[in-house]
């Protein structure tokens, strides 16, 4: 929880806009560090990742977050080997959540998981369905990292004229592209991108913000007002707080296996 803190509160001092905090609904001792993180008065909004489950959305309010990100599958291979179901369960259970989260005065935005594999008029139709419910903004995730930065800029374009409400995108490292891709997508008329910091984007989910930026600046001559020089400082923070809790996991297997 320390170690959590300590890192939401130097992407704070970064500058940076949003923190994604945690997965409230995951467990106990996830719930107990997002309410510690947001309850350290930061200037970032902090926001909680939640799948499209009242019990999510329940579990986040109950740690006094009401900025809500809400993951929803929508490639048909997701859908079916993760949820066993369809697309309708998919809008309506995100119908659902959204009301829910909606009379409780949260703050929502929905992603598309998987996006990039999946049918661009589903992406499409479950986009309008958020915007319609009012969702703040609408996230493409290329969560399998497929994506090449013509294909990228081409679906978020054909978004951004069927939608009012603010895009975002995600793009996962796999293929190297990630960042490119995140650039391209800001090209595209995107304002917010996912990243993280000091974990490759195959296992964290987004691009690197270092690398971004530093690509941002050198294609687009666009520099976020960020303060760059401290983000050396958090990858090592964070590489030092990864090795030593994959140290401890390790530990703890050859322990339960002895």
């Amino acid at each position: 929880m320390r170690e959590k803190a300590s890192i939401a509160r130097m992407l704070d001092f970064i500058g940076v806009d949003i923190i994604e905090a945690g997965i409230p609904g995951m467990n106990e001792k996830e719930r107990a560090s997002v309410l510690h993180i947001n309850s350290l008065g930061l200037r970032a909004r902090i926001v909680t990742w939640n799948r499209i489950s009242l019990g999510d959305i329940r579990a986040s309010l109950a740690c006094g977050v009401k900025d809500i990100y809400l993951s929803a599958p929508v490639s048909d291979l997701l859908i079916r080997y993760k949820t066993g179901n369809t697309r309708q369960w998919v809008l309506d259970c995100t119908k659902r959540v959204l009301r829910y989260a909606g009379d409780y005065g949260c703050s929502v935005s929905v992603g598309a998981e998987d996006a990039s594999r999946a049918d661009i008029e589903f992406v499409e139709e479950l986009a309008l369905l958020a915007q319609e419910m009012g969702a703040k903004r609408f996230r493409f995730a290329d969560t399998a990292g497929v994506l090449e930065p013509v294909e990228v800029l081409e679906r978020l374009i054909r978004l951004g004229e069927k939608l009012k409400i603010e895009l975002e995108f995600q793009g996962c490292d796999v293929s190297g592209k990630a960042a490119a891709n995140s650039v391209v997508a800001v090209k595209a008329g995107v304002r917010y991108i996912s990243t993280v910091v000091g974990l490759p984007g195959e296992r964290a989910g987004s691009t690197d913000l270092k690398r971004f930026i530093g690509m941002l600046k050198l294609i687009l001559g666009y520099y976020p007002d960020l303060r760059f020089n401290m983000i050396n400082k958090l990858e090592r923070y964070v590489a030092r707080a990864t090795s030593r809790n994959l140290r401890e996991n390790v530990d703890l297997y050859r322990t339960g296996n002895a």
